[in-house]
C-alpha cells in the first residue's frame, strides 16, 4: 500500500517538532515560554523575542502554487500550521509550522537535528535567507518511498518555522532542493 501525502507530511513534521520538545524549553513545565523572559536582568539579559507572525498569511496559494508547479490550496492545520497541497496526492506538497520563539527548545540547531532524523540526509545550511536557514533533502526514514522528501528552517524576527516538501511523484533531489529553498525564502522576505 502507497502511504498517503498526509501521511508522510505527519510524520516528517512530528519528527521536527519532537526533537524540541525532548531537548526542553525555557519557561514552566506547562510549557509556557514566557514565563521565564523577565528573568534575566542585567548586562547577560536578552531582548524578549519578538511577536510571532504567522507564516501561512505570508504566503499566498499563487505563490506557493509556482514554486511548486501546479494549482494549490491552502488548509489550516491542528495547533497552528498550514499545509499547501495540489490536487494529485503524489504531487508535493508543503507543510508548514507556526512561528515559534527560535531561542526555545534548542532553536534552529535542534530543527536541524530533527529533520535529520526524519530524512536520510544532511542539513545544508542557506547563506542570505532570513538570519538562519536550513535543508535537509532525501528519502524520508519513517515511511518507506521511492521518492525524494525535504524538510527545511527559517529562523526570521527571531522567529523559527519549519517546513516539510512531501511528494509522491518521484521528482529529482535538486528540483526538490529548489522548492524547498524557494518557499523559505519566500517566508524570510514576507515576514
Amino acid at each position: 500500500m502507497r502511504p498517503s501525502r498526509r501521511s508522510l507530511l505527519t510524520v516528517l513534521a512530528a519528527g521536527l517538532l519532537a526533537l524540541p520538545a525532548l531537548t526542553g524549553c525555557e519557561g514552566d513545565p506547562a510549557g509556557d515560554p514566557t514565563v521565564n523572559a523577565s528573568a534575566k536582568t542585567g548586562p547577560d539579559a536578552t531582548a524578549p523575542a519578538a511577536a510571532a507572525f504567522d507564516p501561512c498569511k505570508v504566503l499566498t496559494v499563487a505563490d506557493v502554487g509556482a514554486i511548486l508547479g501546479g494549482t494549490v490550496t491552502m488548509k489550516e492545520t491542528p495547533g497552528g500550521g498550514c499545509q499547501f497541497d495540489q490536487d494529485d496526492p503524489r504531487a508535493p506538497s508543503f507543510g508548514i509550522t507556526k512561528a515559534m520563539p527560535a531561542d526555545q527548545g534548542g532553536g534552529i540547531a535542534s530543527s536541524k537535528l530533527g529533520a535529520e532524523g526524519t530524512i536520510d540526509g544532511k542539513a545544508e545550511t542557506l547563506s542570505g535567507v532570513g538570519e538562519a536557514a536550513y535543508v535537509v533533502v532525501g528519502k524520508g526514514m519513517a515511511i518507506p518511498t521511492e521518492s525524494v522528501q525535504a524538510a527545511g528552517g527559517v529562523q526570521v524576527k527571531g522567529q523559527l518555522v519549519d517546513v516539510v516538501l512531501a511528494q509522491g511523484s518521484k521528482l529529482p533531489a535538486d528540483r526538490v532542493t529548489k522548492m524547498l529553498k524557494d518557499v523559505l525564502a519566500l517566508i524570510a522576505a514576507n515576514a
